[in-house]
């Protein structure tokens, strides 16, 4: 992600534009980093619930 960000403002100010090739990623990696399903406590909640398991508070 920092190196993303760091790209990000190497490109200038022209990355903000939807047709700048950088911005589709940009925005890739911003939207795969936040997703939910890649959270730490989506995979700590699916392991609780395959070994039937209480899940952590």
């Amino acid at each position: 992600m920092t190196l993303v960000n760091e790209a990000m403002t190497l490109a200038g100010s022209t990355i903000v534009y939807s047709d700048h090739p950088m911005q589709r990623r940009w925005r890739d990696v911003r939207v795969a980093a936040q997703h939910a399903a890649a959270s730490t406590d989506s995979y700590s909640a699916l392991a609780a619930a395959y070994f039937v398991e209480e899940l952590p508070a």
